[in-house]
């Protein structure tokens, strides 16, 4: 037993910060019906709730000096977050010239906000987040191009504690506002039954189903994932129950746990939630979440098409039959249980779109759903239930929102630098083509998101790459979601592959083969964003006629991938016709009806001479 869990026993830490997390919950809640506080103090107010509940929160905390960190930390929170909200309106009057108390207390306020990034998303936010600050204060030295004018220690301060431009900037104002509303809707949810209900679901669609297990896996994984928006919860609410049960029926382990990884993942990319840096893409690029959920579907959609495609070849070449688990749920506790998730999830997207802003169209789902709770027959709501919702959403924000926080820093210096147009211009001088700058920004993106959380991957890709692609002729919202798509990617990205490593952990297995196994799983979905960036209609713009081409050339291309990767449709396909169905793929992802009719012409002799093959096997 460590010093700080001791310290714990003595004084009711737990309860302190469920009490916090609660009172959170609660002031986001009042908000987002009677209406938020002006921007910045709405935006400190939630800064403070973050900061003081991680306090009382023992995660990443010095073994050796547990009490005597947590009490610095705390006395130092509470003197920021007094001077915050104290002295609000003369901080912002002074916009332009801080004062003194200002720089020292913004200089605490930046350690907290890297300390709790250090402790809630990882070294590298910190580290990140300290380059970028040395960089505005000592740009000038650096040679070339990416020299930037050295500025001062308080203008630095004014830029990032006295406006909206920082730390209490449109990142932090995104996870004050709507993510938080949205974690709130996916935590009551999960306290009503509803990861129960989904996975119950999932089992009962793919019930007699070669391969069911695994698919059973995707689609519970797609289901929780649309309304939790992270990938490593995702694994750990539906994969201590999946992967136990793919094993089971005849899976290996590894291939378990990368199936369940790869599925937990694309919950991130998956409507109505998608996660907090969703909000971020939609914040950064002015296009209305609505919008952002219409575009999104069709990539998750072939996302889990892809996947599903190599679970049902892979069961095939493998020969893994179905599984018919005992469900967990009765008849009308799956009705009852299907209404409370179901009814409120319909009514966020149709609100949604009809107009509404995401954090009134979560909130006023959250109040259908305690209405179902409170009136139905089974498992009804109870006060305990209530504010275990409120403490898992408060809670839930932690990562989320000192990722936010955080990447505030990022978005002030390089809004003061000019760092974005300097990367866009010096792109623009090297002459790279639209294919050079997708496969640079897919690498970084990737690279970003090994240790760190998509929204932070995803900000600090889209605040250093955004400017790029409009230079090479590439639409703003959609290279936008191609850098999301990718930091989403990282997580099941060897050598960092936090989601795979999770699921390694449940399975027991080597963390390292696993991230391997869901990379390949995943390969076919790889090539969505590539596609989308060429083909608009992709995200549902454009004529129909030609919508529905591209549908069906992207779902040629993925099944094609799958095939390639697999070695398996009919049976057993043969090296030059896996080589033949990968370059369809790739022909197919082109943009121009002659590629698209040259695929169609490769592909289908190439399933045929498959089938062939297998018929004759089955003669012999």
């Amino acid at each position: 037993m460590n010093n700080s869990e001791k310290h714990d026993k003595k004084i009711p830490f737990h309860k302190i910060s469920m009490i916090v997390a609660i009172a959170m919950s609660l002031f986001h809640l009042y908000t987002s019906v009677f209406g938020i506080l002006e921007a910045w103090r709405h935006r400190s107010v939630h800064v403070i709730f973050v900061l003081i509940l991680a306090c009382f929160v023992d995660k990443n905390l010095p073994r050796k000096f547990a009490k005597a960190y947590r009490v610095i930390i705390l006395l130092l929170t509470f003197g920021v977050s007094l001077y915050m909200w104290f002295d609000y309106s003369n901080i912002i009057m002074r916009e332009g010239i801080p004062s003194m108390y200002d720089k020292v207390f913004a200089t605490i306020l930046i350690f907290l906000v890297l300390d709790s990034a250090r402790r809630f998303v990882g070294k590298s936010m910190t580290i990140i987040g300290v380059i970028f600050i040395i960089y505005t204060m000592y740009g000038s030295i650096i040679p070339g191009r990416l020299a930037s004018p050295s500025f001062s220690y308080g203008r630095i301060i004014a830029q990032l504690f006295n406006t909206t431009s920082g730390i209490m900037g449109p990142t932090t104002g995104v996870a004050a506002t709507s993510v938080i509303a949205f974690i709130l809707f996916g935590a009551f949810l999960q306290v009503s039954g509803g990861s129960d209900f989904f996975s119950d679901f999932a089992l009962y669609a793919t019930r007699g189903v070669t391969g069911g297990p695994a698919k059973a896996s995707i689609i519970s994984s797609a289901l929780v994932g649309s309304i939790q928006g992270n990938a490593i919860s995702n694994v750990v609410t539906t994969g201590t129950f999946t992967i136990p049960l793919m094993i089971k029926s005849g899976y290996s382990k590894i291939y378990a746990a990368s199936v369940e990884s790869a599925a937990s993942t694309g919950g991130m990319i998956m409507p109505p939630v998608m996660g907090a840096a969703a909000f971020v893409l939609a914040e950064f690029t002015k296009t209305s979440y609505s919008t952002i959920l219409k575009y999104a579907i069709l990539p998750a959609i072939l996302y889990y098409v892809g996947i599903f495609l190599m679970v049902h070849f892979n069961a095939l070449k493998n020969n893994i039959k179905c599984c018919d688990e005992k469900l967990k749920l009765g008849k009308e506790e799956m009705v009852w249980q299907g209404t409370t998730c179901l009814l409120p999830m319909f009514l966020l997207v149709f609100l949604l779109l009809r107009g509404f802003s995401p954090m009134r169209s979560a909130v006023f789902a959250i109040g259908v759903l305690v209405l179902i709770w409170i009136v139905r027959p089974i498992k009804r709501l109870t006060i305990p239930d209530l504010l275990s919702a409120l403490e898992k959403g408060g809670k839930g924000m932690l990562s989320v929102s000192s990722a936010c926080i955080a990447a505030g820093i990022i978005v002030g210096t390089v809004s003061l630098t000019g760092l974005a147009t300097k990367i866009a211009i010096l792109v623009s001088i090297a002459g790279a083509n639209v294919w050079i700058v997708l496969i640079l920004s897919m690498i970084v993106s990737i690279i970003f998101g090994m240790g760190l959380p998509v929204t932070a991957s995803y900000v600090i890709a889209a605040i250093t790459l955004g400017g790029i692609f409009n230079r090479v002729g590439i639409n703003l919202i959609q290279g936008h979601m191609f850098l999301l798509y990718f930091a989403t990617m990282s997580a099941i990205t060897p050598p960092v592959a936090l989601a795979s490593y999770t699921a390694a952990g449940i399975a027991n297995v080597d963390p390292n083969r696993v991230g391997y196994r869901a990379f390949i799983l995943a390969l076919p979905g790889f090539i969505i964003p590539y596609i989308f960036v060429f083909n608009q209609e992709l995200f549902l713009i454009g004529e129909p006629l030609v919508i529905a081409r591209v549908i069906t050339t992207s779902l040629m291309s993925i099944f094609a991938v799958a095939v390639s990767l697999e070695g398996w449709l009919f049976t057993h396909v043969r090296v030059l016709t896996r080589i033949g169905f990968l370059v369809t793929a790739i022909a197919l992802i082109m943009v121009s009806p002659i590629t698209d009719l040259v695929g169609v012409i490769v592909i289908v002799p190439l399933c045929i001479i498959n089938y062939l093959h297998y018929k004759k096997t089955q003669i012999i």
